[in-house]
């Protein structure tokens, strides 16, 4: 191999390398934008009363049932919420988040607040996030 061709295959080498590194900084992107979307979709969905679509974001890892043991009143109303990313790691495609409600039932003048803080995992054959928890328990 001569000096012309070992330089050529070195810049080959050098421009794969960055393409490759560009290409995983793209996915990591594209997957904390799809973390915010989730968590967003969830706790404006809490927020609206549309607890199916929130329902919807609840799988285990671990591929188990969702235990239907909250039952989500049909009377709350939620008045706001915050929701945190505590923690991310990229390499097991996990995320804790933290996430508050505030809601009063209409027979009671008292605000209350719930919060819960629950494991996302990413799920790379959909390519969606999803939390390996439950509904808010929303308690009078």
């Amino acid at each position: 191999m001569n000096y012309l061709s070992f330089r050529r295959l070195l810049v080959i080498v050098v421009v794969a390398m960055a393409v490759a590194s560009g290409c995983a900084k793209i996915e990591r992107e594209s997957r904390s934008l799809k973390l915010d979307q989730a968590v967003r979709l969830y706790a404006d969905s809490i927020r609206w009363g549309s607890f199916d679509i929130a329902a919807g974001l609840l799988r285990r890892r671990d591929g188990g049932a969702i235990s239907a043991t909250v039952k989500v009143p049909a009377d709350v109303r939620v008045t706001a919420y915050t929701s945190n990313i505590l923690s991310v790691n990229e390499v097991r495609s996990e995320a804790m988040v933290a996430t508050r409600f505030d809601y009063y039932f209409p027979d009671s003048n008292k605000v209350r607040t719930v919060s819960q803080t629950d494991l996302w995992w990413f799920d790379p054959d959909t390519a969606h996030w999803y939390m390996d928890g439950e509904l808010p328990d929303f308690r009078p």
